[in-house]
């Protein structure tokens, strides 16, 4: 078992965090998990966590990021291989969360709408459980989720959600950038659609 900052987003490139500028998209990776501002200790709980909402990010988006190859590789790096995994079913803190969701390509096919909504719910609630509160791949399940909440008109759960995103940008991106402005208005036309015009006017 090791202990170290958590997992930094250099590891993994996405498009769903926009242009960040090198420093600004290491601190989304680098914000540790322990909550005092110490290093994180990865248990075998937290590799099952971590390995299941990769899984289930990859499955419900098509594997393009193939997180899920990211954190097992960093799992049997760290000396827990098949113990971890073996680990999965029978810990009690992601007991049930860890189950069918294991895939081992990087390439998967499409999951439907419904299992999409689930698989991405699954993923960010592991990861916000188990990474901070910022960490860039937390930031990328959120804005698959955002999205796909978007597309079934579901506003009540995009809200929250398109907040997350919007706070999260607001520490990567100087003041005033587009990639604010547009969350902004994203999370505007929401509260706007849910009848709390007033609560969108900044």
């Amino acid at each position: 078992m090791r202990t170290e900052p958590a997992v930094g987003v250099s590891a993994v490139a996405s498009d769903s965090v926009g242009a960040a500028d090198a420093a600004g998209a290491a601190d989304l990776g680098d914000v540790p998990c322990s909550g005092d501002g110490g290093s994180v200790e990865y248990t075998t709980d937290r590799w099952s966590a971590l390995c299941t909402a990769a899984d289930a990010y990859d499955r419900a988006t098509g594997g393009g990021l193939a997180l899920g190859k990211h954190y097992r590789n960093l799992r049997d790096s760290d000396g827990a291989g098949a113990g971890a995994g073996a680990g999965a079913a029978g810990s009690g803190g992601v007991q049930g969360e860890t189950e069918g969701c294991v895939s081992k390509d990087s390439t998967l096919p499409p999951a439907s709408p419904a299992d999409m909504l689930s698989l991405l719910k699954r993923a960010e609630r592991l990861f916000s459980q188990w990474l901070g509160p910022h960490h860039w791949h937390l930031l990328a399940v959120r804005t698959a989720l955002q999205r796909t909440l978007l597309n079934t008109r579901d506003h009540n759960a995009a809200l929250p959600v398109s907040v997350c995103i919007r706070q999260t940008y607001e520490l990567v991106y100087p003041q005033h950038h587009p990639a604010v402005a547009v969350q902004m208005c994203v999370e505007g036309q929401l509260l706007a659609s849910l009848g709390r015009i007033e609560e969108s006017v900044v």
